[in-house]
């Protein structure tokens, strides 16, 4: 029986990745999971290697240790999508520092979440050397390092080791010569998985849209105008009416800044006056 070796930065991730490979190839293979601390077998000809990422080439070169081409995988990651249900329930524009233990672990991580569609809330990264942390931030996302997160942090989600993605579960499967059959299940059970996420995804757009046009409708129907906005001067909410006070179209305000939508100089120079607060309420006294 064929072995695949699993080679990891830690020996918790070569074992979350092991067993992952191992309930997907079931009794085809044998599956082994070591550090790259570790010391290394000596591997047979039709043994195949998978390393966690190209990182762990150039630690295992350090040592002198050369991994032949011809059984070498070099293993893409992901995060694990059953593990995201604290995650996909933080509240949308919540600000979240997710905490890795490298610049670019840390990057891909927010990447996969990312693409994933968990684009909802306001994403900030740290990892050991960065000099600054993200103001701001009392939640914190980690991948299996919850030893990294600062003290004051008042929550952590922990959505554990990143797993191989489908492409280098499918390329495992193809070189130990397993049917297509066998391959198409992984990948049905893989997507029933994705699939599921993406309903709950779609479920907290809904809620958040609803939120967002309740808070429109409450906001519109103040008999005070309400113009909020950023440093730079752009306009996140303009109710119904800053823009019968304005003058505006129905199709102008939010997204906007504020010489787009303000023509009296004296209110424009007010508005921006450094010493004034983000978002204020204004009793106009002007004329059209």
């Amino acid at each position: 029986m064929r072995t695949v070796w699993i080679i990891g930065g830690s020996e918790r991730t070569s074992r979350v990745l092991a067993e992952q490979v191992q309930s997907c190839v079931q009794d085809r293979a044998v599956v082994v999971g070591v550090s790259v601390d570790s010391v290394m077998p000596v591997w047979k000809p039709d043994d195949i290697i998978v390393v966690s990422s190209s990182l762990i080439i150039g630690n295992l070169a350090d040592v002198g240790i050369t991994v032949p081409q011809e059984q070498l995988i070099i293993g893409r990651r992901t995060v694990n999508p059953d593990k995201l249900e604290s995650v996909v329930a933080l509240p949308p524009g919540t600000n979240v520092v997710f905490i890795n233990d490298t610049q670019e672990t840390t990057e891909a991580c927010v990447q996969s979440l990312l693409e994933l569609g968990i684009n909802y809330v306001q994403w900030h990264i740290w990892y050991p050397g960065l000099d600054v942390f993200p103001d701001n931030c009392m939640i914190a996302v980690v991948a299996g390092e919850p030893q990294l997160v600062p003290a004051h942090i008042t929550e952590i989600i922990d959505i554990h080791v990143r797993i191989f993605d489908f492409g280098t579960i499918a390329e495992i499967l193809q070189r130990l010569q397993i049917p297509y059959e066998d391959i198409t299940t992984y990948s049905e059970r893989y997507l029933a998985k994705i699939v599921s996420l993406a309903r709950n995804l779609a479920r907290k757009s809904e809620e958040a849209q609803r939120l967002s046009q309740h808070l429109a409708s409450v906001i519109d129907s103040l008999t005070h105008g309400i113009l909020v906005y950023d440093e730079d001067g752009r306009v996140s909410v303009c109710n119904e009416e800053v823009r019968s006070l304005l003058a505006l179209r129905a199709t102008q305000g939010v997204g906007d800044t504020l010489p787009q939508l303000v023509r009296n100089r004296e209110l424009l120079e007010f508005l921006e006056c450094s010493r004034c607060t983000l978002a204020k309420k204004y009793e106009p006294v002007w004329g059209n």
